[in-house]
């Protein structure tokens, strides 16, 4: 797809200008607000109403002053009709301010839709309809009920409004589940905001709100213990499909002329569900995608768009495409793909480090923060998020200068991989002391979060020097590196179980590369001597192994591809 280029687009903004200079040279005494919106300034250029408000509103007559408005009307439905009118009357006049409209907004459609992201839609509706229909097989029990709620789950092709939500109480229920288990880790939603909006029945107004509750409801039902998420009744893996599947349609259509800070979260959302699921894993990194486009489309990477004092609203902007920038480049050295966007393609300030509860909700235009926003001696739980940015800055430059097509194969002297280690333990001096890792912290919040901190941080670790472990040419001691990062992974994570039940579905491919590191190194070892292992040679391998498996059989009872997993370390164990 070839994008517009500078001039181009300058090109259509000039016409557009010289075509609103004529309606107002013509019709001086008209008000096209009703048709057209509001005037758009700097400052609220990034919220217009959006492309299917105005096309619901056709050019009719509704008082004494639309009267050169209904003659247009007129004159349209006589053009369209093939009759001909008189060039020098005033009807002729209309007639050729609605063809030069006609062929301005054509130019205006071309350029829209050669800058929005429909490819991607494109593509992932053809990945969508390529999975064949599943049959349930004689196999594991990951294998058996993938598909039972998946196909359950099937993409609907009715873009019906009339969702059917869950019961009040349990709505309240997984609200408060995902602020507890899930926004900790990705803050793009705020709890003040949503609840004030929940409480004032908006979900059963809005059809975009209530696709966004019917998504948070999705993500939090794997979290919770109550039957009526479920949907196949007794299968927990179906947790929050019927929630999904009546939103599905929503956002696998979204192509919005002006893309709206909605529109984002439920991209956000919906590739955070979907990325648990095992026949569309690889979809939720086009939803991100796709995301990413949006925001570009209406500029919220560029610092310029936002305006100068803090306000909520803005700050919703930052966390959302802060939030698919951080997703993009974990999904992308997951799924090994290059990253959607690249540091030098946005300027945007990181997102301020401001709890919910100290943002002024009574304001309901600007949402500024309150005068004295976050105490001293409150460590922010945004705090979490900005480490988790700066360390997926890392994880990005590591992605495209190991392993790129062109690249690997230059990467000959080891000052390149020394940088990013000093890098990443420069970060780890940074963090803040509330997220450095102590695993006999009492406030768990912190404890999770530093716990995830520290995943990937040692999954870093292993992206940089895995490539390298039987590396003899650079020197590097990256076999060591590996393997201490193995190890730690897996303990950390055992910690985690231990204390909340359940370790964070999100790093199971970290706990299967960590067992896969060391038995290579066991592999490793034992052709160095070429004689059997001792019980106790390799005992601490073995341990962190064996949790390792034990971590992964309990994820996949929340986390179904945890099984494949598990699966995989076990073939290679007994290989």
């Amino acid at each position: 797809m070839r994008w517009p280029t500078i001039s181009y687009v300058q090109c259509v903004e000039n016409r557009i200008e010289a075509i609103d200079n004529l309606l107002q040279k013509l019709f001086p005494n008209v008000d096209f607000t009703d048709e057209l919106g509001p005037p758009i300034t700097l400052d609220n250029w990034m919220h217009p109403p959006s492309h299917y408000e105005i096309q619901r509103n056709p050019l009719l007559p509704n008082g004494p002053k639309k009267r050169q408005v209904r003659r247009l009307h007129s004159s349209l439905s006589s053009d369209e009709s093939g009759e001909e009118a008189d060039p020098g009357s005033e009807l002729g006049t209309d007639i050729s301010l609605a063809t030069a409209m006609r062929a301005s907004n054509a130019a205006f459609d071309r350029a829209t839709r050669a800058a929005s992201y429909q490819d991607v839609g494109q593509i992932s509706e053809t990945l969508w309809l390529s999975y064949p229909a599943h049959e349930p097989v004689e196999a594991s029990a990951f294998q058996q009920s993938v598909f039972l709620f998946e196909t359950f789950s099937a993409p609907k092709r009715s873009h019906s409004i009339h969702y059917e939500l869950p019961p009040q109480d349990l709505i309240q229920v997984l609200v408060n589940s995902w602020f507890d288990s899930v926004s900790v880790f990705l803050p793009i939603l705020h709890r003040g905001l949503l609840e004030q909006q929940l409480n004032a029945g908006r979900h059963m107004t809005d059809q975009r709100f209530a696709a966004l509750i019917l998504l948070v409801c999705a993500c939090s039902a794997r979290y919770s213990h109550d039957s009526r998420v479920l949907a196949v009744p007794g299968e927990w893996h179906s947790a929050g499909w019927q929630y999904y599947s009546q939103v599905e349609p929503l956002v696998r259509s979204m192509e919005p002329l002006v893309p709206d800070l909605i529109d984002l979260q439920l991209l956000v959302l919906s590739a955070l569900f979907i990325v648990n699921s095992v026949s569309r894993t690889g979809l939720a990194p086009l939803l991100v995608v796709k995301g990413i486009s949006l925001a570009q489309k209406v500029g919220a990477h560029r610092n310029r768009s936002y305006r100068s004092s803090p306000n909520l609203v803005d700050e919703l902007w930052k966390r959302a495409f802060w939030a698919m920038v951080c997703l993009d480049r974990i999904w992308s050295a997951r799924f090994g793909r290059h990253c959607a966007i690249r540091d030098e393609d946005f300027d945007l300030d990181l997102p301020m480090p401001i709890d919910d509860e100290y943002w002024d909700l009574t304001d309901r235009v600007n949402y500024f923060p309150l005068e004295k926003p976050q105490p001293d001696d409150q460590p922010s739980s945004i705090a979490y998020f900005i480490s988790k940015l700066k360390i997926t800055q890392i994880l990005a430059f590591a992605t495209r200068s190991l392993y790129s097509i062109s690249s690997f194969k230059l990467v000959k002297d080891p000052s390149l991989i020394c940088q990013m280690d000093s890098a990443l333990n420069e970060w780890l001096g940074e963090l803040p002391p509330h997220l450095s890792w102590d695993p006999r912290r009492k406030n768990l919040h912190w404890l999770r979060q530093s716990a995830v901190l520290h995943l990937i941080y040692h999954d870093v670790q292993l992206l940089l020097h895995r490539p390298f472990m039987f590396s003899k040419t650079l020197g590097l001691p990256s076999l060591a590196i590996c393997t201490n990062a193995a190890r730690s992974s897996i303990s950390i994570m055992e910690n985690q179980t231990e204390l909340n039940g359940l370790c964070d579905h999100l790093q199971a491919p970290l706990i299967f590369d960590s067992a896969i590191v060391l038995l290579l190194d066991m592999w490793q070892k034992m052709n160095a001597t070429r004689q059997p292992p001792t019980h106790s040679q390799f005992a601490d391998h073995r341990r962190h192994i064996t949790v390792a498996l034990a971590e992964l059989s309990t994820l996949e009872a929340a986390y179904l591809p945890a099984g494949k997993f598990a699966c995989s370390s076990r073939f290679s164990r007994s290989a």
